[in-house]
């Protein structure tokens, strides 16, 4: 079984601009076989390497030491055709990395796929090869940020495009009835691997507040403090004056009262 001794962790941190992904390189020291390469991957990181542009490949190329084994990557033919093992996305043309002559299936069962890091022709090509050949794993990881907690009076609503509280993971908070956000835009997993801004919190929702008509009397519960959501204010009016309109307003859900403020008019 092949322990975490013998990892050796490439310390080098790439952030892609063009793609907007971050992670970190990680490969083995000891040879194995494709299969056992993305086994190996995921137990201990996330996956196999999944390229993602030529500028990529150029730092792979410069970053990662010569190995005559050469590495093996996160392609393989699936159902006939070139796919991203992680993903289970097809191989596109525009993807496409082979060195010339490249996939041949020489030996009519090259159906994984190493990259030629530091050969002294080809540097950063791929070539098809025998699944059950020895090469070195190359494997990534993606940063990830503390997952998050669940605000009190409010659930969160995220979304993962890598993995769960991953880079570029985003949630906003929804609170519950008579509750509002403190935060109106989503928080990020950023490249440091950190929230871009704390979780926001969920507060009562308030009203505003309410005035006295004239020649009349206001009473609010409770009496003092703001005026939160599920408050009530009743309204009278003076000896020779009537009110017009509801005598009783309910701070609502949304921060509005239920009704307009009424007025007293002489009789």
């Amino acid at each position: 079984m092949i322990g975490l001794w013998f990892l050796s962790v490439l310390t080098y941190r790439l952030m892609v601009l063009e793609e907007g992904n971050c992670w970190t390189y990680h490969y083995s020291e000891k040879n194995m076989t494709y299969k056992l390469a993305e086994k190996w991957c995921r137990k201990h990181y996330t996956n196999m390497v999944a390229i993602q542009n030529k500028k990529e490949i150029a730092h792979l190329n410069a970053f990662l030491p010569f190995s005559p084994t050469y590495y093996w990557i996160g392609i393989r033919k699936i159902d006939n055709e070139w796919t991203w093992v992680g993903t289970r996305k097809r191989l596109t043309e525009e993807a496409k990395n082979w060195a010339p002559g490249e996939p041949n299936n020489r030996k009519n069962d090259e159906d994984c796929v190493e990259i030629y890091i530091k050969r002294d022709k080809d540097a950063g090509k791929w070539n098809d090869e025998r699944c059950s050949k020895q090469k070195v794993a190359l494997c990534y990881t993606v940063v990830t940020c503390d997952q998050l907690k669940e605000p009190d009076q409010g659930t969160l609503e995220c979304s993962h495009p890598l993995q769960n509280y991953s880079y570029n993971s985003s949630c906003k908070v929804q609170c519950a009835e008579g509750y509002e956000s403190t935060g109106f835009e989503p928080v990020w997993c950023t490249s440091s691997g950190n929230w871009s801004a704390p979780t926001p919190a969920c507060r009562v929702v308030q009203c505003d507040g309410l005035n006295a008509p004239a020649h009349g009397s206001l009473t609010c519960s409770p009496a003092f403090g703001n005026l939160l959501w599920n408050s009530t204010c009743e309204f009278a009016c003076e000896a020779g004056f009537v009110l017009k309109g509801s005598d009783r307003l309910q701070c609502g859900a949304s921060g509005k009262w239920d009704g307009e403020q009424p007025e007293c008019e002489s009789t």
